[in-house]
Formats: structure tokens, C-alpha cells, sequence
């Protein structure tokens, strides 16, 4: 049976939604949290450096999560007359996939050189990431489940589900990665530069903080 357009609290989609941006709140909490450095870093809201221009070959999360946007609404185009659960209609697939592929080109501009605005970047990326990938892993199952009714193999549908899955917990470890290492190198830069004022006070004057690398 399929899910009821008109839904009376909030519809699988929905939750889809929320539930990716409780994932990537519950990371960057996490992470800020576990790590002193991190967390002594929110609280001052301390500066970082310059963001480095994008670069599609190290564009991890960003790759992902664009090429399940254009991916999405071709292959649920696919699904015709047949049962779109767990989502309302063919349709939902479509539109997710160019919600999270649009929130994953918006986070760059959210970083502001700061430690909070670098916070806000990473958290809509792994939203994006998170909410694409489930987005995809649904795709498949309905695309399955269907496939199921006609009498036609599923495997395909389901080894889909678990590469997507990895995939994007492989990439989301990396983006959860680059959290900490961003503002211990960061720290560093900032004790070299405390130091070399300290011992050649007047002298010229400190350079930039190292630039910063996000995953988008």
C-alpha cells in the first residue's frame, strides 16, 4: 500500500528531511563536544583562514550529492503507474533530490571565516549528504518493490542500497574529519604566530591563517 498524499502530520518525506538535518546537528555537536580544541574554538568563535577555491576532483561530498540530484528525477521518471512507497508519489524523488542538491551548492556561502560559520557549512553538507543518500536508498527500494510485483530480480535494487549507504558514510567520516584537523591547524598557525611576536616584537607584520578546505 502506498503512503497517503495528503498526510496527516508530516509525510515519509518530511521526516526524510528532518531527520537529515538532525544527523548533521548531531555530528557537529558530537564533534565539537568530544574535542576540547573544537569546542574552545566554537565558544571564542576564532578566526580561520581564507576558503580554498573548489575543486571538483577533491569535491567529495559535493560530487555525491549533485550527481544524486540529476541522477534522481531521471530514474524516478522510471516509475510510472507503480507504487512510489515510502514516499507519497514519484514526484517526492524528484524534488528531494533537487532540494539536497541545492542545500550542498548553498553551504560554501554560509562560511564566514569563523569557527561557528565553518560549523554551519560542514552541518548543511552532511545534511545534503545524508538526506541524498536516504533520498537514493528509497529510490531503490521503490524502484525494487515494483520491480518485485512484476516479477522481476531485485538484487540490483538492493546492492544499490548498501554501495549508496557506504558510500556516503565513507564520505561523511571524511567531512566529520576535517572538522577537528581544520581547527588544530588552524591553533598551530596561532601559537607560531604568538610566539614569533613574542620573540621579535615590531617585527613584520604576522601572515594569514591557513586557508580552509571545505568538503563543498
Amino acid at each position: 500500500m502506498g503512503v497517503d498524499a495528503n498526510c496527516d502530520y508530516l509525510c515519509n518525506e518530511s521526516w526524510l528531511v528532518l531527520i537529515s538535518f538532525l544527523i548533521a546537528a548531531v555530528l557537529i555537536a558530537l564533534t565539537a563536544r568530544l574535542h576540547g580544541e573544537v569546542w574552545a574554538a566554537v565558544k571564542a568563535n576564532e578566526k580561520l583562514g581564507k576558503r580554498n577555491p573548489f575543486d571538483v576532483t577533491a569535491s567529495s561530498a559535493s560530487n555525491f550529492t549533485v550527481v544524486g540530484a540529476i541522477l534522481t528525477p531521471l530514474l524516478s521518471l522510471g516509475g510510472g503507474t507503480a507504487d512510489p512507497y515510502p514516499f507519497a508519489s514519484w514526484h517526492s524523488y524528484q524534488l528531494l533530490g533537487v532540494l539536497f542538491g541545492a542545500l550542498v551548492v548553498l553551504a560554501p556561502f554560509a562560511y564566514r571565516a569563523r569557527v561557528r560559520s565553518f560549523l554551519l557549512a560542514i552541518g548543511l553538507t552532511l545534511a545534503a549528504l545524508s538526506g541524498q543518500a536516504m533520498t537514493a536508498m528509497a529510490l531503490s527500494y521503490a524502484i525494487g518493490r515494483a520491480a518485485a510485483k512484476e516479477g522481476s530480480p531485485v538484487l540490483v535494487a538492493y546492492v544499490v542500497i548498501v554501495v549508496v549507504g557506504l558510500g556516503a558514510l565513507l564520505i561523511a567520516l571524511y567531512v566529520w574529519q576535517l572538522i577537528p584537523s581544520t581547527v588544530h591547524g588552524t591553533a598551530e598557525w596561532r601559537r607560531r604566530k604568538e610566539a614569533r611576536e613574542k620573540d621579535h616584537p615590531g617585527g613584520p607584520a604576522p601572515d594569514e591563517p591557513p586557508s580552509v578546505s571545505l568538503p563543498t
